[in-house]
């Protein structure tokens, strides 16, 4: 019997479009460090105080129900945008 496809585990694209306000990137790695998701490699590009920007991240192999998990508290908060989650083909 297949596995249900949320058991799938796959590394996942990541984008948040974010206030550049102190705290912020603490917010969303702590959300994620809490549902056990592990950052690969991550990229931010800076902005003026106060204007939007993306925070793009890569996480290592982890279940999808789990990043889909921590994604869900993220985007519960008010300081972030719905983010976007991508499955990461491995070539």
């Amino acid at each position: 019997m297949p596995a249900p496809p949320e058991a799938a585990s796959s590394a996942y694209y990541l984008r948040f479009e974010v206030l550049d306000l102190p705290g912020v990137l603490a917010g969303i790695a702590g959300h994620l460090a809490e549902f056990r998701v592990s950052i690969e490699s991550m990229l931010q590009r800076g902005r003026s105080p106060g204007e939007t920007g993306a925070i793009v991240m890569i996480t290592h192999d982890t279940p999808q129900v789990t990043v889909a998990a921590a994604l869900k508290a993220i985007a519960a908060s008010d300081k972030f945008s719905p983010p976007y989650m991508i499955p990461m083909e491995v070539g």
